[in-house]
This record gives C-alpha cells, structure tokens and sequence, in this order.
C-alpha cells in the first residue's frame, strides 16, 4: 500500500477512483494491521522486576 500511498500523493490528478474505492474495501485489513502495530510500537512497555547490576563482580 505503501506504493500506492505515493501515487495518490504524487499523481492524484490521474487517480481512478475505482481503483481506489477497490484497494479500501480489500486492503483495510493490511491498514487495521498497520495500526495494531503502530500502536503496539507506541505503547511504553512494563518495567520489568529484575535489579540493575551492581557494576562490581569482585573476585
């Protein structure tokens, strides 16, 4: 979609709407999918329970 996203910002004035109405109806899977993982990636993870090293093994 990515390819297609460049054609209607680029080309828009050679657009076919059908073509476009076409790649919504079957690409909004691939779009739900993109904002699941956007969403994913934006969301601050946990901390975590572990300690942080003390920065001395010693022997």
């Amino acid at each position: 979609m990515a390819g297609f996203r460049n054609v209607l910002v680029h080309a828009y004035d050679d657009v076919d709407l059908e073509i476009v109405y076409h790649a919504l109806r079957e690409g909004i899977d691939d779009l739900e999918a993109f904002g699941r993982i956007a969403v994913r990636r934006m969301t601050p993870t946990a901390p975590t329970d572990r300690k942080p090293p003390t920065g001395d093994s010693g022997p």
